[in-house]
């Protein structure tokens, strides 16, 4: 695990995604879970930090991707923890998974991929969702949620408004020290996406982690403002 600011860990253990822990005052908090082999690495990296499993006690999951719950399931069997989702995205942790690829081409094509990937390659496994939550929720962990759709119909970005940090789930993403949309045959909707983008730059912040891509640390809402402007 790799220090971003004070209580809030990356995994590099986990490549394909970012996985995050976050520590609360009475606890540790695991935001998304990465894919199903990620589940191990996790839980290793936890014990090699001088975690037992049952530090963690609550699990965010930012949407239901597959790269994102694929590791739920062991996670909590692990943990014991408390699983925490918007409404809209509950169905998906619950394994009642529709497609939410884009309405393109592309989109369509791509879909029967998707649905063998997460039901026979990777074989989720479901997992109960014990506190559904809504837009502008106050957590536990001191984040804010926002509901941030376009590239999930439930999709939650957390924003912590005393430490300047918001934790942006796959509503943009960091490429080559650039940031970028979401994947667009992976979005539903554009427009939702883009509305998203706009909205969270308007907070007031300095660290930006996001599913994809390398943590910005300091002046991260120029960046954000900057690039909101382009769309």
């Amino acid at each position: 695990m790799r220090k971003i600011v004070q209580g809030l860990w990356l995994f590099d253990e986990v490549r394909e995604v970012n996985v995050y822990l976050w520590q609360r005052a009475d606890g540790f908090t695991l935001i998304d879970t990465g894919m199903p082999w990620h589940a191990y690495p996790i839980l290793r990296a936890l014990g090699d930090a001088g975690h037992g499993p049952h530090a963690v006690d609550r699990i965010i999951i930012t949407h239901a991707d597959f790269d994102h719950v694929g590791g739920l399931a062991q996670i909590r069997a692990a943990t014991g923890a408390a699983v925490i989702a918007h409404a809209a995205e509950a169905p998906g942790v619950l394994g009642q998974r529709a497609s939410a690829l884009a309405p393109t081409v592309l989109g369509y094509a791509m879909t029967p991929l998707f649905r063998l990937l997460d039901r026979v390659i990777f074989k989720y496994r479901p997992s109960p969702v014990d506190d559904m939550v809504l837009d502008r929720q106050m957590l536990a962990e001191g984040f804010r949620v926002f509901h941030a759709p376009g590239h999930a119909p439930g999709q939650i970005a957390l924003y912590h408004p005393e430490r300047k940090i918001l934790i942006g789930a796959d509503a943009l993403a960091r490429r080559g020290g650039r940031l970028v949309p979401p994947v667009g045959f992976l979005t539903p909707s554009r427009v939702l996406a883009v509305e998203t983008i706009r909205r969270l730059a308007k907070l007031d912040i300095e660290v930006l982690c996001l599913g994809h891509g390398e943590p910005i640390v300091g002046a991260a809402g120029e960046q954000l403002r900057a690039f909101a402007a382009t769309l």
